[in-house]
């Protein structure tokens, strides 16, 4: 086995400090070991105190060593989280929200325009596409045209269905799938 009777131990760390601005520092440590002494407490020392210094000379700070072990030790973590309560908040945003009494009403519409999901153009043309493959089998070549009437009937010609006001669209819908 081999026998490590010294060394050093160098860090270096950069630090951006603005757009085009570096701040850079390297830290090296010597160590020494004496006989039959086991290197590797000595070894871990050096690094961290490397480390250390390194970033004290940045302004970093340091993580409290307690930190380090819960993130090192995952059940040291999950234990400490059980145990701990998370911080309560400086404020509840539901505490001046008013409620108001059952069976009052708000005004809201859930038919009103507005709550109605907005259908795409590529919604609107697969529907056609689909009804245009169901239609063929008993219409034929005529399946496009009826479709086009109908189209007309929501807006003006030479317009297309993308011209269809979202209002509108989901009417459309119910009269294309009713098509036969």
């Amino acid at each position: 086995m081999a026998k490590i009777t010294g060394g050093e131990v160098k860090y270096g760390r950069t630090l951006k400090t603005g757009d085009f601005e570096n701040k850079r520092v390297d830290v090296a440590l010597s160590f020494t070991v004496d006989d039959g002494e086991d290197h590797a407490p000595i070894l871990q020392a050096a690094a961290k105190e490397a480390h250390d210094k390194a970033h004290a000379m940045l302004g970093i700070k340091q993580v409290p060593s307690e930190t380090v072990k819960l993130l090192e030790e995952p059940k040291a973590l999950e234990a400490a989280l059980k145990s701990k309560p998370g911080p309560k908040p400086k404020h509840d945003p539901l505490a001046k929200v008013e409620l108001t009494p059952e069976g009052e009403d708000l005004g809201f519409d859930e038919d009103a325009e507005a709550s109605q999901p907005e259908i795409s153009d590529a919604a609107l043309s697969t529907a056609m596409n689909r009804k245009v493959a169901v239609l063929k089998d008993k219409h034929q070549g005529a399946a496009p045209k009826l479709i086009k009437e109908l189209i007309n009937t929501f807006v003006e010609p030479p317009k297309k269905a993308h011209d269809i006001p979202q209002k509108l669209r989901g009417e459309f819908l119910k009269k294309l799938e009713a098509l036969t």
